[in-house]
């Protein structure tokens, strides 16, 4: 008989987006082949309404094997390194009552789970892009955004672990460009897994001849996803089109 695992899936908040896409998948997985899964944030959505949002089925493993632990702190609280300090100390407590035996976690990393007496616990590292990339490439050309970027740098590192991962972690990139800024930050990455496609909802026979010249870009509106590029780069697209969404 396989052997079930306790699995502590922490994330900073579960609300909307691809990050929280591939959070509640892990869960769902995991959930569903028989393993206890504590998924931990800040806040977020409920069950039923991440369910509508993703195509999952969470609602039906909770208070089963599924357990949602929210702290009810609200996203807009400013500055972000407070927010991360208290994910930090809530992250640590949880961990103590639950005694995992795996921790996933994503791109906000405790230092303290590289501290030995967490070398039992099996942690996976599942990186959409590094916290820290930005000390390779700034992603702002304007003093204002570089000043930004540098003081963020300087206050993430004072919380989040940023060194040669440990011998019990296992560090998974998102996509090959996220394994190349991996590579440089950790110096290790154990395996490039892209995220989850509902396949149920492509149609594999279904060919379309005549396409449209259209580009579509999806992401939060903020400065990290540079939608400026990709705005200047549509002057090299002869009659193409561009969806910002």
């Amino acid at each position: 008989m396989n052997k079930k695992y306790k699995v502590l899936i922490a994330n900073l908040f579960t609300y909307s987006g691809g990050g929280v896409y591939v959070t509640v998948s892990i869960a769902q997985m995991l959930a569903e082949a028989g393993h206890k899964v504590y998924l931990f944030s800040l806040n977020g959505l409920n069950e039923r309404d991440l369910d509508a949002m993703y195509g999952t089925s969470l609602s039906r493993f909770i208070n089963k094997n599924l357990h949602v632990i929210y702290l009810g702190i609200p996203a807009w609280i400013r500055p972000k390194t407070f927010l991360l300090r208290l994910f930090i100390y809530a992250f640590k407590d949880i961990t103590k009552r639950i005694k995992p035996d795996v921790i996933f976690v994503f791109d906000d990393v405790p230092s303290f789970l590289a501290e030995d007496s967490y070398k039992d616990i099996k942690v996976i590292l599942y990186s959409h892009f590094p916290i820290h990339g930005h000390k390779i490439v700034l992603h702002h050309n304007s003093l204002k955004w570089r000043i930004i970027d540098r003081s963020a740098i300087i206050l993430a590192s004072r919380v989040n672990y940023l060194g040669r991962p440990p011998d019990n972690w296992y560090v998974i990139a998102n996509s090959r460009i996220t394994a190349l800024f991996l590579n440089k930050l950790l110096g290790r990455v154990d395996l490039v897994l892209y995220p989850p496609v509902n396949s149920l909802s492509i149609n594999n026979n279904s060919i379309i001849e005549n396409k449209d010249r259209v580009i579509v870009s999806i992401g939060v509106m903020e400065p990290g996803k540079r939608f400026e590029v990709i705005i200047r780069a549509m002057k090299n697209i002869r009659d193409g089109k561009l969806i910002i969404m």
